[in-house]
């Protein structure tokens, strides 16, 4: 009896497991259902755009702001949820600023042709020519329409 009642709790486990690896795996930004009916329903109850930041060796983390719209959706090396839901229904023109020791460095712009389209944004600054640069790696269904305005 008590072997069938562990049993049963480690077939739940594991299909609880299997079951967020494969909705990570085909739902995740550029995945295979990212552009589905499924996708727009999850994205309702959801955020699934992703903003990450890495520096190279010798940036501080603390002195970095990315604001994507009005809102502001990281920040002193922590990611700002509330800015980050503020956001995610935004179609059309999607502008982030990107910002080291309060100056803009940075300006990307990124078209999104559905408000319920998510896409992960990976931005990377690295010294370079005597400044900070920044490069945006986007994913996502609508990743080929971007542009980057150098300031």
């Amino acid at each position: 009896m008590a072997m069938t009642h562990s049993l049963r709790i480690t077939a739940i486990c594991g299909a609880v497991l299997v079951s967020g690896v494969l909705l990570f795996l085909f739902f995740k930004p550029g995945g295979v259902f990212c552009r589905t009916t499924a996708a727009h329903a999850l994205s309702y109850f959801f955020n699934m755009n992703r903003v990450k930041v890495s520096l190279a060796e010798g940036l501080d983390r603390q002195k970095v702001r990315v604001v994507w719209g009005e809102s502001v959706v990281y920040d002193k090396g922590r990611i700002i949820r509330a800015g980050l839901s503020r956001e995610r229904y935004r179609y059309g023109n999607n502008t982030f600023h990107v910002f080291y020791e309060a100056k803009e460095i940075a300006r990307f712009t990124h078209y999104k042709f559905n408000n319920w389209h998510y896409h992960a944004y990976k931005f990377r600054l690295s010294r370079q020519d005597g400044g900070i640069g920044v490069s945006l790696a986007l994913s996502g269904p609508d990743k080929k329409f971007m542009k980057l305005s150098a300031e």
